[in-house]
């Protein structure tokens, strides 16, 4: 009788640790841990968000039922172990207009390219991060594109105006994003570390998957006080010919990118940033229009868009300096009515992403197949 009650009692006590074991090891066949350590992200340096996370943006009424869009950040770019397709054909770099949370995913424009393109667009981004980020994606994840799209301008433009003494390759300080699996993988459940253990780890993704990692943006509109200081027009002048001194820290790094590109078998394609910086257009909200200022005073749209085209004229000018290709989409939207191509004169709407891709998609030829198979006698 005693022999019996032990054998229940070992039982009863082995069996979970058996079917931890068990369920463990069919996980570590089967599933791909998304908490496990992602590549040294700050050895690159590297300003990219990780994907698994939904976005909350703000439209103010852009859409019907209310005011704010809910948006997965691009799926399947994760940086974790087993991430994005090491074979995607195309990638696209860029700030917040390439990343698009504003519009549906499936309908940004990175998505509706021929073929579609992996879309690694984060906003505030400026071209040195995008330099950072392709270093990380290159020679740290491996990928391996075809084609690599870069759109810059406005962020750029922001950097210089905003602290052009930290504009450079070298220069420009780190600024990684928080990403919420570390804290998730950082939790302990009995003394174990949830990232140690397939079966902590399923369980955790799966809760927080359903839950849900909200991070709401906030564009707040643009109030124009009454007593607003405009930039006037020597200031504007003297203020362009700064940027322009600063455009070759702007070169270097795209040159760093097509050398990158070169190195790993790509090519690189650059894009100039179409904007609605112009009296045509009509945003649905007066108050999300975006305004600049510098050093406290405002400056006027026709101003915005003068230094704007400065920054496009350099991305046109360095793609035929360097032989690259290149699609001004700029020149595109030169012809289109602005107003519902536009959610605040930068950013597109669904309407305006696919006047980027249509753009793109008639600018650059198809993408090279594989080779043929040698044909037997």
């Amino acid at each position: 009788m005693k022999t019996i009650w032990i054998a229940r009692a070992t039982l009863v006590v082995l069996a979970p640790v058996l079917s931890f074991v068990l369920l463990e090891g069919f996980l570590r066949l089967v599933w791909v841990n998304p908490y496990t350590p992602s590549p040294p992200v700050d050895r690159y340096q590297s300003r990219l968000g990780d994907a698994w996370w939904r976005a909350s943006a703000y439209t103010g009424g852009l859409y019907e039922g209310g005011d704010y869009i809910q948006g997965v950040r691009t799926r399947f770019r994760s940086l974790s172990s087993g991430g994005p397709d090491r074979e995607t054909p195309v990638i696209a770099l860029g700030g917040s207009t390439t990343e698009a949370v504003l519009v549906p995913q499936g309908e940004r424009w990175p998505d509706l390219l021929h073929p579609p393109a992996m879309n690694y667009g984060t906003a505030e981004n400026s071209v040195i991060d995008s330099y950072r980020n392709l270093d990380l994606l290159l020679n740290g994840i491996n990928l391996r594109p075809q084609r690599i799209l870069l759109m810059h301008a406005v962020n750029d433009l922001t950097e210089i105006l905003r602290a052009p003494d930290h504009f450079g390759i070298d220069l420009l300080p780190h600024r990684p994003i928080h990403n919420p699996l570390e804290a998730e993988a950082a939790q302990r459940v009995l003394g174990i570390r949830v990232r140690d253990s397939w079966l902590l780890s399923f369980i955790s993704f799966q809760f927080y998957e359903s839950v849900g990692r909200d991070l709401t943006r906030a564009a707040p509109p643009v109030v124009l006080p009454p007593d607003a200081v405009f930039l006037e027009e020597p200031q504007i002048q003297a203020l362009a010919d700064y940027v322009r001194t600063l455009l070759p820290a702007r070169r270097e790094a795209i040159e760093a990118i097509h050398q990158l590109a070169v190195a790993n078998g790509a090519e690189l394609v650059l894009l100039t940033q179409p904007h609605a910086m112009r009296p045509d257009y009509e945003p649905y909200s007066v108050e999300r229009r975006m305004m600049r200022t510098f050093r406290s005073q405002w400056m006027a749209h026709q101003d915005d868009a003068m230094l704007l085209g400065i920054m496009n004229d350099h991305t046109r000018q360095v793609a035929n300096d360097l032989g690259l290709p290149l699609v001004d989409v700029d020149r595109c939207f030169e012809s289109l009515n602005p107003t519902p191509l536009f959610y605040d004169g930068v950013h597109y709407t669904p309407q305006g992403s696919v006047a980027v891709a249509v753009c793109v998609n008639k600018s650059l030829p198809p993408l090279r197949g594989p080779d043929p198979a040698p044909q037997s006698d």
